[in-house]
């Protein structure tokens, strides 16, 4: 499903997998991250700014990834990866985590929450 998305720059990318009889071996992006829920973040108005894009990148790559029907089903912080970006200070959030990620509308194994939220499991 990974393959089948855009390149973009809050996605990240999958670039091949190679299976074995006993494993599976992906190669993803190098990313030098850390997780947003380890980022003590402080709301201060100098912050608001850095959490409204950091926000906009989250929407902006959900929004990627429906516009090619791909459907993540586990958007929760485990899913994101902040980059510290060009500029000192400045982050970049990468969606990753497609495990669950379906291309079906609305599938039928779908056990919890609304129709729309598509969660998987019981």
């Amino acid at each position: 499903i990974n393959h089948s998305l855009p390149k973009h720059c809050n996605i990240s990318t999958l670039f091949c997998c190679l299976e074995t009889s006993r494993y599976l071996f992906c190669l993803c992006d190098y990313l030098v991250a850390s997780h947003p829920s380890t980022s003590r973040v402080d709301f201060t108005r100098a912050r608001l700014q850095m959490v409204t894009l950091l926000f906009t990148q989250m929407c902006e790559a959900v929004a990627v990834c429906h516009e090619a029907s791909v459907y993540h089903r586990n958007i929760t912080l485990d899913s994101f990866l902040t980059v510290d970006g060009p500029l000192h200070g400045s982050h970049t959030l990468k969606l990753t985590g497609f495990t669950l990620a379906t291309t079906v509308d609305f599938p039928a194994d779908m056990k919890c929450g609304s129709v729309p939220y598509m969660s998987y499991g019981a």
